[in-house]
């Protein structure tokens, strides 16, 4: 067998994946995801059962394979913030992409969307305790990290939803809102760790 005649291979066994993780984004962003069933997705994908099983073998391996699919979409290929500047910014950049995929973003409040934030939670910690630091040096670990996890809460979906279900504020009001309130908060934070007696 050729290479060419693998890698002919290779690239529909990749085109055929990719339909059917589309297929799968698209229903996801139609209807709760409890709703929808591999079956489901192979005739949007234009597959046979079969064929999405030789790909995913669960439900749950199917999910899985969606997140970055998920953030690209949704989070417009959002990463972690490691700069003040980037976490600044960064809401007011994806709050309205969160309005334009609201059925994908949602999705991180089900059960497999939060099991797939927390497999990645230690490299956003990381990157919001780093653009902390660097935003604010004087101030003592235990504080850079309550002011780190106030900072990931207002730059992320759980503020987006909060605003806009609780308050009606629109992703294109509600990110430079939190885009601010971060910014203040690095500015004025002057909360002393529990330690610190002076």
């Amino acid at each position: 067998m050729s290479s060419e005649t693998l890698s002919l291979r290779e690239a529909q066994r990749e085109l055929t994946r990719n339909r059917i993780l589309d297929a799968a984004l698209d229903l996801i962003s139609e209807e709760p995801l409890d709703a929808i069933t591999l079956a489901n997705v192979a005739a949007r994908a234009a597959v046979t059962e079969r064929t999405l099983y030789r790909y995913f073998a669960t439900r749950d391996e199917l999910v899985e394979a969606l997140w970055p699919r998920i953030n690209d979409r949704a989070a417009h290929g959002r990463t972690f913030p490691e700069t003040p500047e980037a976490m600044i910014r960064q809401p007011s950049e994806i709050f309205p992409g969160f309005d334009q995929e609201e059925g994908l973003t949602r999705f991180v409040f089900t059960r497999q969307g939060q099991e797939l934030r927390l497999s990645v939670n230690d490299k956003r910690q990381a990157a919001f305790l780093q653009a902390v630091a660097k935003a604010r040096p004087d101030l003592g670990e235990s504080d850079r990290r309550e002011l780190a996890a106030i900072c990931q809460l207002l730059d992320s979906s759980f503020a987006w939803v909060s605003l806009k279900d609780y308050w009606g504020i629109e992703g294109n009001q509600s990110g430079p809102l939190a885009s601010e309130t971060i910014q203040l908060l690095l500015a004025q934070f002057r909360r002393k760790g529990a330690g610190d007696t002076s």
